[in-house]
């Protein structure tokens, strides 16, 4: 394509642009993390160029696409099988790699529609040419940013665990980079532990932790807790919480129930049918556990935050609150608050006297494993040592990291 044609070529998209509706600035009212942005939209952001652009939609397609199914789980029991989700047309798709891309300080752009329907019409390496002068700027001339990462899975009315329909692929992104041969996800699986390569070690039943059994755990044994809180509505739903980087570690040998785990689920109680927003339920969960880092991975088993997730340190013989999370609510928290944790060591003095509140720090991140994934910020907690992610992004582009 010459210069001309090409300038030619741009100069009447923007004069279509400009004399179209303009895209609504306002932010979704309810984030939907289970479908991509409606609409033709491109993804943009300050001083990139198109290879950083197209290095950036393809290394989110690669995670998109060949996401291993509840590998990255402890609390679902390890490596169980591979799914991959092929289908570039499919919503699961298409808003993985929106999720992923506004995770890495990408902003979504959306066009009125009469422009992003002579954009999509276009040829890959005429669309090419146009995405190749705007996806840089930080002021959109073709539309509006319609979407920038705004811990959305911190909010209580976010979408999160829809299933997918159809949904056209409208992403001129997407229809503009090649997505054949594409690159292994990064962060890759960790090498299997011999010992997870093996027959199931020893196990027994989750153990059931209560203000009367406490005490007799073993001095030794580290101990969290935590505190859902929700309503009728949010029938079941909590957090699963899970051992970082369990996958390189030795198992854990469970042969009585009160030995400790590395990955649990603590949600609402669950019910026959929901109830009504106005009805409060909550759930306290305490649980013994293997010393080490764990993260808040996932909101039931339908998203997982491997793109960026709190995690805090828990040694032998610590008692850590993990703190109380309003998984119905405008701001989940924590609340750290020790009074739930308190209250519930009254019969363990022991325990009580070496009880604190956890260190959350944001950002840790690992393979994704589940139907939908994005990452979770605590506000105000500091980022893990490198991570650039979620709300610690520049809009700038980054520095392609070599995979030597």
């Amino acid at each position: 394509m010459t210069i001309i044609w090409k300038a030619a070529l741009v100069a009447t998209v923007l004069a279509v642009g400009a004399t179209s509706p303009a895209a609504s600035q306002e932010r979704r009212e309810r984030a939907n993390l289970t479908r991509p942005t409606a609409g033709h939209t491109y993804y943009s952001r300050a001083g990139a160029t198109l290879a950083s652009h197209n290095d950036a939609v393809r290394a989110c397609a690669a995670r998109a696409s060949a996401t291993p199914q509840a590998q990255n789980a402890p609390m679902t029991g390890g490596l169980v099988g591979v799914g991959l989700a092929t289908a570039q047309d499919n919503a699961r798709f298409q808003a993985n790699v929106e999720n992923c891309m506004v995770v890495q300080g990408w902003s979504v752009v959306r066009l009125p529609e009469n422009v992003g329907e002579q954009l999509f019409r276009m040829k890959r390496d005429e669309l090419t040419e146009v995405l190749s002068i705007v996806v840089g700027r930080a002021t959109p001339e073709l539309g509006d940013i319609v979407r920038v990462f705004d811990n959305e899975a911190a909010r209580g009315d976010t979408i999160w665990g829809a299933m997918p329909g159809y949904y056209g692929e409208d992403s001129l992104s997407l229809k503009a980079v090649d997505l054949r041969n594409l690159p292994p996800p990064i962060p890759a699986l960790l090498p299997l532990h011999p010992g997870r390569a093996v027959v199931q070690s020893p196990s027994a039943p989750l153990p059931a932790i209560t203000p009367e059994n406490v005490a007799s755990l073993p001095p030794e044994t580290a101990l969290v807790i935590i505190r859902i809180v929700g309503t009728g509505r949010t029938n079941g739903e909590g957090l699963g919480i899970g051992r970082a980087n369990f996958r390189s570690l030795p198992p854990p040998i469970r042969r009585v129930q009160t030995d400790p785990v590395e990955g649990f689920y603590a949600g609402v109680k669950w019910t026959l049918f929901k109830g009504s927003n106005r009805e409060r339920r909550e759930t306290l969960v305490a649980m013994p556990v293997v010393p080490g880092d764990y993260r808040i991975e996932s909101r039931m088993n339908t998203m997982e935050y491997c793109l960026g997730a709190p995690v805090t340190r828990v040694g032998a013989g610590d008692v850590v609150f993990l703190g109380t999370f309003d998984i119905a609510g405008q701001v989940m928290g924590p609340d750290m608050s020790l009074e739930p944790a308190t209250a519930f060591l009254a019969n363990d003095p022991a325990r009580a006297s070496r009880l604190r509140a956890a260190e959350w720090r944001n950002g840790h991140v690992a393979p994704c494993g589940m139907v939908y994934f994005y990452a979770l910020e605590i506000p105000g907690a500091p980022f893990e040592p490198g991570y650039a992610g979620g709300s610690s992004a520049t809009r700038s582009p980054p520095s392609i990291p070599s995979r030597d």
